[in-house]
């Protein structure tokens, strides 16, 4: 989710994807690696990238680099939000069962019956941070008003979402860079079909929880 000055959130998938010269996603000749670009209407563009390294064959680890590259392609500085949202199910086939804490000013984790999932961001510190059980930020989101997460350290156990917001000022022609990696631990292989897909999603590509 994006914010542009006062106006409320709105999912990225609102966005154009697609920059004048390139496709809306691509690979940089690495197929771990994905790239999605986004265009805004109000002179900015978003540009995710996503990177996907395996840990040791049984070590049921592995590793998720992302970039967001936030640019702003007007003639004045504009003031934006970015919020990441994070809905993992640990404890599949049960809802519920996640434990979220935010361990220092840069790092979450969340752990269930299944394995953890731990983000570290590398650069910047986020603005603002909350750990709550669904939906409470998720709505928080969508409802159409201009928000501010809840800095809290942490929630659960049960049904648990997190998210991050980090507000900036980006001045004509430059850009800020977030940078964070994502270490994902599944004990047992077979169980990464139900975690992979959340991950996938995760809430960079603006993607809505579905429905249970």
């Amino acid at each position: 989710w994006y914010r542009v000055g006062n106006n409320p959130e709105a999912s990225i998938d609102n966005l154009t994807r697609g920059l004048t010269g390139t496709t809306d996603a691509n690979f940089d000749g690495n197929p771990d690696t994905a790239i999605v670009n986004y265009a805004g209407a109000p002179g900015f563009n978003i540009q995710l990238k996503i990177t996907l390294q395996g840990g040791a064959i049984g070590s049921g680890k592995s590793d998720i680099g992302e970039q967001i590259s936030l640019v702003n392609t007007s003639l004045t500085a504009i003031t934006m939000s970015f919020f990441q949202y994070g809905d993992f199910q640990l404890t599949p086939p049960f809802v519920g069962g996640e434990q979220v804490s935010f361990i220092n000013s840069n790092a979450v984790l969340e752990t269930g019956s299944l394995g953890g999932v731990q983000e570290t961001v590398h650069t910047p510190v986020a603005s603002h941070q909350e750990a709550e059980p669904f939906p409470v930020t998720i709505t928080k989101l969508n409802d159409g008003v201009p928000s501010t997460l809840a800095d809290n350290s942490g929630a659960g156990p049960g049904d648990i979402t997190w998210a991050y917001q980090w507000d900036v000022t980006i001045n004509p022609g430059a850009s800020f860079l977030i940078s964070k990696d994502m270490l994902v631990v599944i004990p047992e292989p077979g169980t990464w079909s139900l975690v992979g897909m959340a991950a996938t999603l995760f809430g960079l590509f603006g993607m809505r929880r579905r429905q249970r």
